[in-house]
Order: structure tokens, then C-alpha cells, then sequence
């Protein structure tokens, strides 16, 4: 009888952690362009916050908004 072996299929890390609930690099790369940007030109954190609320919606928003305050608070 011919053995049934299932080899799996590898996942990229960046998908993997877009899978898992986490941010890709890319996701953090595109927030730190922002934030440090209106951050440069003057914007509070509250307002740089009321630029990413379409997030809220979002089951990983704590996630995201925990990440621009400490990115926006280490510039």
C-alpha cells in the first residue's frame, strides 16, 4: 500500500504574522511614514490618532494604536 505523506506548504513570516493577527512590516513601515511625518509638520498625537480612526472598527485596533502612540512618542 502507497504511503499518504503530505509535505505542508510554507508560509512566508510576513504572511504568517498577517494570518496570526499581527502586523507585517510593511503595515509598520507605512504607519512609521505617517506618523513620523505629521509628527514633523506639527500634528499632536491626538490628532495623528484621529488620522488612523478607521481602525477602530478593526478586532486588532488596540494592537495598532498601542504601537503609533510608543512609534509617535520615540520620535
Amino acid at each position: 500500500m502507497a504511503e499518504n505523506e503530505f509535505t505542508g506548504t510554507e508560509i512566508p513570516e510576513d504572511l504568517l504574522q498577517a494570518i496570526a493577527g499581527g502586523m507585517t512590516e510593511l503595515e509598520k513601515f507605512n504607519i512609521d511614514s505617517f506618523v513620523y511625518s505629521w509628527k514633523k509638520s506639527g500634528m499632536t498625537l491626538e490628532q495623528v490618532l484621529g488620522k488612523f480612526s478607521f481602525l477602530e472598527g478593526n478586532e486588532n485596533a488596540d494592537e495598532y494604536f498601542d504601537y503609533i502612540i510608543k512609534y509617535y512618542n520615540s520620535i
